[in-house]
């Protein structure tokens, strides 16, 4: 019987139950291992995204490196304190925008990846503002500490604290040189420190001077840099304001009247020829011949149509800080000018633009006019000044007397000062020279102070007669007492002397500030209004020193040649004098034998 015919008896569920079992161990084990894949790979990925984060975060801090050492680099210097306490922000600024861009690439809130996107944009903003504020305010440090120590400090050339008023333009000042460095051991100060901070967006700075003037009063001045930059880049309304030179003004203007030979143009002048006496000099007396009046009125009516298109020009830039600078240092008429007179008139009421422009118009003729003709002989007539041509001639009406000169004085006479002159002087300014080239006689007794104080004197007032001037040159005294009733402070009422005087600041400690500003010299020139310059380069104890002296400052082209030959002959006397002191007159020598044994040493 076969298979088909007798098979045989399985049992019900026996062989199901092992397969099931068979697939249900198979299947636990490939569920067992695709778990332990995917736990390999989830591990795998975490890995590598810890990786990739680790990667990005070792970027941004390399960025954030990089981009602050840049910064470092070129970021202008400012003052010690307050470059430390700027770059104290910036880097935890900095710090701040690297765990931001961190903290963005897992973050999903909205809210919180637009502060973090804050936190960037204000780490960015606060670098680009504080390398403009460092190149702004170090520019102003580093320009007040220049031109202060060059005493160019409210002059053409030079700038002024930029103020509403005395009291705002003394607390400018006292910010600007407690960023300069200039308020330590300065006896206008009291206190000053300096402070940053953050503004209310965080990306920009407020830099705060803070302290005491001498008077007690208390400044606190805070400028915020994003509004103190914006003001100088698009206003022009600085700390410092420029004070502009008129020199090019005044130039062209004087074009219009004389050629370059300094002769004025024939429309000018008054046809008629004359003959005019001057004021008599010590016993000198001269004369203007063949002289021809300025016709002054044609010449400020030309100078005028100049001035008035000038002063359009100027009031249309609407520069309210600059047409004010421009009025009280360039035009030289005082801090208060422009507050007090050229935008309100005697009853406070608001000037018309019409009226202030006929102001300024009048400003610049007469400034111009009086550049011009500063030089010309004037001479007067009753309360009018006359000027004359420049072409006129001065001569001497009467010549003195002369007296018996002996041997070895030069046939030189004794003027009204003690001084002597030169017997040969032809040329209406040789006697002046002739006078430095001479020198003062010391008198029997005479101390030396009193000496010097007496020839520096004279030496000045004939330096002035020859410059036509009565302040051009100033003695190291004089000087001294002119600082002396100088505002302690650019348009402060308050003088140094008034300091002394209410013992506030000590006559020491203001002299220090005096020979601080001007180097030692016992003369100065007045280069420009308020600007003296010492005279370093002459030695005043020689006479041809001090003839080359008065030819460098005073000499015209026409007179340098004439006058020369004085240098000459002052050295040669500096010669003798020097040799009479290392050779003393032997008690046995007489007079020629003593001329004979000089002229031997010289062969």
């Amino acid at each position: 019987m076969g298979y088909y015919e007798n098979p045989p008896i399985i049992q019900p569920g026996e062989d199901t139950i092992g397969s099931s079992i068979a697939r249900a161990g198979e299947s636990i084990a490939q569920g067992l291992i695709a778990r332990g894949e995917r736990r390999r790979a989830e591990e795998k990925e975490q890995k590598l995204t810890l990786q990739k984060l680790q990667d990005r975060k070792n970027e941004t801090d390399l960025y954030y490196n990089e981009k602050l050492s840049k910064w470092s680099e070129k970021q202008s210097s400012i003052n010690p304190e307050v470059n430390k306490q700027i770059k104290d922000i910036i880097r935890q600024k900095v710090i701040d925008a690297a765990d931001a861009r961190i903290s963005l690439l897992n973050e999903t809130n909205a809210t919180k990846r637009q502060e973090y996107l804050t936190t960037i944009r204000n780490a960015d903003n606060a670098l680009e503002n504080a390398a403009k504020a460092g190149k702004s305010l170090g520019g102003v440090a580093a320009t007040y500490r220049l031109k202060a120590k060059a005493s160019t400090i409210g002059i053409p050339g030079g700038y002024v604290i930029n103020g509403k008023d005395d009291n705002e333009i003394l607390d400018n000042t006292a910010f600007v040189e407690s960023l300069s460095g200039m308020t330590d051991g300065n006896p206008l100060y009291k206190s000053s420190s300096l402070k940053v901070t953050l503004d209310d967006e965080g990306d920009g700075f407020i830099v705060t001077a803070s302290g005491q003037h001498a008077d007690g009063r208390t400044f606190n001045v805070p400028i915020n840099t994003k509004s103190y930059i914006d003001a100088e880049e698009n206003l022009g309304d600085g700390l410092l304001l420029p004070v502009e030179s008129m020199d090019t003004f005044y130039t062209q203007a004087r074009e219009t009247i004389m050629g370059k030979d300094s002769k004025v143009y024939t429309g000018f002048l008054n046809p008629k020829y004359e003959t005019v006496q001057l004021p008599s000099v010590g016993t000198r007396k001269y004369e203007i011949t063949e002289g021809q009046r300025l016709q002054e009125d044609v010449i400020r009516k030309e100078i005028g149509k100049k001035s008035n298109v000038t002063a359009t020009g100027i009031l249309s830039a609407d520069n309210p800080s600059s047409l004010k600078v421009l009025l009280n240092y360039s035009l030289g008429q005082g801090p208060q000018y422009y507050d007090k007179v050229f935008k309100v008139d005697e009853k406070g009421n608001a000037r018309s633009t019409a009226e202030q422009k006929q102001m300024l118009t009048d400003l610049l003729t007469e400034k111009s006019f009086q550049g011009m003709t500063k030089e010309f002989e004037q001479t007067k007539e009753g309360d009018k000044t006359v000027y004359w041509n420049p072409t006129s001639k001065v001569v001497e009406r009467e010549k003195p007397e002369k007296t018996g000169g002996g041997v070895g004085t030069n046939k030189l006479d004794k003027n009204d000062n003690g001084i002597l002159d030169s017997e040969e002087n032809e040329d209406y300014r040789g006697e002046y020279y002739n006078n430095l080239r001479v020198g003062v006689k010391k008198k029997p007794g005479e101390a030396p102070g009193v000496y010097n104080y007496r020839s520096r004197k004279y030496y000045a007032q004939n330096l002035n007669r020859l410059a036509k001037s009565t302040s051009k040159f100033i003695t190291t005294d004089d000087l001294y007492k002119k600082f002396l009733q100088e505002p302690i402070k650019e348009n402060a009422s308050l003088t140094f002397g008034d300091q002394i005087a209410s013992g506030k600041l000590t006559k020491e400690s203001v002299k220090k500030s005096f020979n601080s500003r001007f180097p030692k010299s016992d003369i100065y020139y007045e280069q420009s209004p308020g600007d003296y310059r010492a005279l370093t380069n002459y030695d005043l104890n020689k006479a041809s020193s001090r003839a080359r002296l008065a030819l460098d400052f005073t000499a015209g082209e026409g007179e340098i040649k004439k006058l020369q030959d004085k240098v000459g002959e002052a050295q040669q006397q500096d010669n003798v004098s020097n040799w009479m002191k290392a050779n003393p007159q032997n008690s046995n020598e007489t007079d020629l034998q003593y001329v004979a044994r000089y002229k031997k040493s010289i062969k």
